[in-house]
């Protein structure tokens, strides 16, 4: 098999065997027709000479028919086998084996017919052996080796037959022969030649159109990819557009200015959203064009340098936060709020900041005024008893780490009750001001007033003197007396009584400060008013009023030390009729430090007078909501807690707003308090008492009205408050069994109570006799010693409270 290169191809092994393969399909294609072309000239030659043909000649002609139909059997079997190599080789090889070795026969053949025959047969045989010899050109022509084999098998015995005859003209035609043999040979060289170069070409046409189809089908593929791409990035586009919109009208609705500044030496805006209008007042075109390209150029100086200072501070990836004021283009001043972050480029070095500014010149303004309401009073304009009471703290804390002294002053106008009776609480409201004003322009300007009651006021003097502090309270005490007020053609004057405390005495906390002065502005009253007095602890005329503050210190301290404790007593129905309840009322006591038990009525009173009985009322309730919800379990058979609440507590709305916060978020607990206050304390704070009333009795709570009957002027007020109960007033039921008049009140009370619609609650019911009378008057209800004796309530389990200082 000739090896044909093919240039240019990346494997010339592949491409031989594929046009060995083509020139063995093609050979085997002729072989069919041109063997049978043979067969039939064979048989009519041999039909035609039959007379003339020695047996020997019919011999090789039946043996070179077998022949030529084995070869076509072969080259079935080659068309067959071609793409299995092993087996194409060797069908292959057998063709040409064959196919060479028919050369040989027809040459033999040939010589014998000569050597044999007569003149007319050599003459076919002649043109027979030549045709078929030229005729194997395209047959045979592929393979040059079974050509050559062939043409010489055909034309080489002729050759010898034409020498072996011996005539003259024999060499010639044997020479003649060979010639035309060679001619053969290399006419069969270039047929096929320019065969294997037409295969060649046709390979190569074949590969270039693949490449061709596989070239296409690659640009389609890459042209759909594009579309795809194309289709993607247009879809992107889209959604990009489509989020800048979202994200331009967000900004643009939203109540601020969002921006974004370079880091360039001033930091400018390379972004500036539409928000800038609403805080600005400009566009930021308008604003670019006056020059303020920068967040530097709209803060005052103050904020600029603090502003500078906090990002300097910053951390890589902090965000940060700023509040601070701007000027306005037109010189308004906006107070807002900047959060923004840092934004780093690839390489780590800071490229920009993208921040967000909110306009919080409302809120800064209504926060300012919020303020101002929680630290001041609404009235006077000075600071309220709240804001007053840190002050003082906060300074005597001072005192702990330095030598520094400092005089609290404790005003009490004289009488000024007579002038709201007399000129109504609004001419009373007018004074209280002009007074306020009159002592601010009398101190100094590091000094604190503050209105700490109704006309009680309250001034800090810092690092002063006690001699200093004197001067100044005599000043006030001589402004207030030449003070004149006219209303209605009537000419007000006042006087006031004032009290110095100075924490030189020793007084290092708010409490003692405070106790102590007020003392003292007490003990200017009971002198006489219009005058100044000063603390001391060593002075006589403060032996009741040293034991009262100590008291009044007590208080606090054995609430903070947990020494308060809670005692029961026992409400009964007296006529068997009243559906049975277990009912109590709730007492409280203190513990000294040696665990000696102290009566209220060493402490309560006191505790009004210094304005702490609101402290013992939030620990009474907050005790009692504590072990109900702790220990619900060791209470369940007590169905209402009656809790005393004072006339100061009801006048104080933090006292009312915590209760209830606690009562809300106790529910269950709350229909199982009833709370008692006094009729003085309700006359005196109708307003309030109503307000406070309706409130509780919303969350479910109930309320008797406590100590009724000390004045019988106020049994109107019975249809006016919406009470559950009336208490009445232990010191005529006491004396029931013997004083007749005493009986005579009760009984007018349990008409009138029960003619509104109240049960009637008897205190002191002290024996059975008193117990009897009140069940024939008609009283529902009775406690005292002749029922029980009060028990401590946390003789159950003392419940854990926490308390705040």
């Amino acid at each position: 098999m000739d090896a044909i290169s093919a240039p240019g191809q990346v494997d010339g092994k592949i491409l031989d065997q594929q046009l060995s393969n083509e020139r063995m399909l093609l050979v085997a294609g002729q072989t069919k027709a041109s063997s049978a072309l043979v067969v039939v000239i064979l048989c009519g030659f041999t039909s035609i000479l039959y007379a003339h043909i020695s047996v020997i000649q019919l011999v090789a002609i039946l043996v070179i028919v077998a022949v030529y139909l084995f070869r076509v059997w072969l080259a079935r079997k080659v068309r067959e086998e071609i793409n299995r190599f092993q087996c194409q080789q060797y069908w292959a090889l057998t063709f040409k084996i064959v196919a060479a070795f028919s050369g040989v026969l027809w040459g033999l053949a040939a010589a014998i017919s000569m050597v044999q025959g007569y003149s007319g047969t050599e003459l076919f045989v002649a043109f027979l052996i030549g045709g078929i010899s030229a005729g194997a050109i395209s047959s045979l022509g592929f393979f040059s080796r079974v050509f050559a084999f062939f043409t010489v098998g055909i034309l080489a015995p002729i050759s010898v037959a034409f020498i072996i005859r011996g005539d003259s003209i024999g060499p010639i035609l044997a020479i003649l022969t060979m010639i035309y043999a060679v001619f053969l040979l290399v006419s069969a060289q270039g047929i096929r030649n320019q065969l294997n170069h037409w295969l060649h070409l046709s390979h190569k046409k074949e590969q270039l159109v693949h490449e061709l189809y596989a070239e296409k089908e690659i640009s389609e593929q890459r042209l759909n990819e594009l579309k795809h791409e194309v289709e993607e990035r247009r879809k992107a586009e889209n959604i990009t557009e489509q989020h800048r919109t979202t994200l331009s009208n967000l900004l643009g609705n939203l109540p601020g200015m969002a921006y974004r500044a370079v880091n360039d030496d001033r930091w400018s805006f390379e972004f500036i959203s539409d928000g800038c209008r609403d805080i600005l007042g400009l566009t930021a075109d308008q604003l670019f064009e006056q020059g303020k390209s920068c967040i530097h150029d709209l803060l005052v100086s103050n904020d600029r340098r603090f502003a500078t200072s906090q990002f300097r501070t910053m951390g890589a990836n902090a965000t940060f936060q700023h509040e601070y004021t701007l000027i306005t283009p037109q010189g308004n001043e906006r107070r807002v709020i900047e959060r923004g972050c840092k934004v780093y480029g690839q390489t780590g070095e800071l490229v920009a900041i993208d921040g967000f500014i909110t306009d919080i010149s409302d809120q800064f303004l209504l926060s300012n005024k919020l303020s101002q309401l929680e630290k001041h009073d609404s009235l006077t304009g000075v600071f309220n008893r709240q804001q007053f009471e840190v002050i003082v703290q906060n300074t005597a804390y001072k005192t702990a780490y330095d030598l520094s002294e400092h005089v609290l002053i404790y005003v009490d106008l004289d009488q000024f009750k007579i002038v709201n009776d007399t000129c109504g609480h609004t001419a009373g409201d007018e004074i209280l001001q002009q007074i306020a004003a009159i002592f601010q322009s009398r101190l100094r300007q590091q000094d604190a007033i503050a209105r700490l009651g109704g006309d009680e006021f309250g001034i800090l003097l810092g690092d002063c003197s006690i001699d200093e502090a004197t001067k100044i309270a005599a000043k006030l005490c001589k402004a207030v007396q030449d003070f004149h007020f006219c209303h209605d053609d009537r000419n007000v004057r006042l006087t006031t009584s004032i009290g110095l405390a100075s924490t030189s005495c020793g007084l290092k906390s708010l409490q003692q400060l405070m106790i102590a002065a007020e003392s003292a502005a007490r003990t200017a009253k009971e002198n006489g008013r219009n005058q100044v007095y000063i603390y001391q602890a060593n002075d006589d005329m403060h032996t009741r009023r040293n034991l009262e503050v100590q008291w009044a210190i007590e208080v606090p301290e054995a609430i903070q030390e947990d020494r308060m404790y809670l005692e029961q007593q026992k409400i009964v129905p007296i006529d068997s009729l009243t559906p049975a309840e277990n009912w109590c009322e709730l007492l409280i006591r203190m513990r000294d430090r040696v665990d000696q038990t102290i009566m209220p009525g060493a402490f309560l009173p006191v505790a009004e007078q210094y304005h702490q009985a609101i402290l013992i009322d939030t620990w009474v309730v907050k005790t009692l909501l504590t072990l109900l919800e702790q220990q619900p379990e060791d209470f369940d058979d007590i169905d209402l807690f009656f809790i005393n609440l004072s006339g100061q507590t009801m006048g104080q709305q933090a006292f009312l707003d915590n209760i209830f916060e606690m009562l809300k978020t106790n529910r269950h607990s709350a229909s199982r308090i009833c709370f008692e206050i006094t009729e003085t304390a309700a006359v005196a704070n109708k307003k309030m008492a109503l307000s406070m009333m309706a409130g509780l009795r919303q969350l479910g709570c109930r309320f008797a009205l406590d100590d009724f009957g000390s004045g019988l002027s106020s049994f109107g007020y019975l249809r006016d408050f919406p009470v559950d109960y009336v208490k009445i007033d232990g010191e005529f039921v006491k004396d029931i069994a013997a004083d007749p008049v005493s009986r005579s009140i009760v009984a007018s009370i349990c008409d009138i109570g029960h003619a509104t619609g109240k049960k009637l609650i008897a205190e002191f019911a002290e024996s059975e006799a008193i117990l009897q009378i009140l069940g024939e008057i008609g009283v529902d209800y009775a406690q005292g010693f002749g029922i029980c004796k009060p028990v401590s309530l946390f003789a159950r389990r003392k419940p854990k409270i926490e308390h705040s200082a």
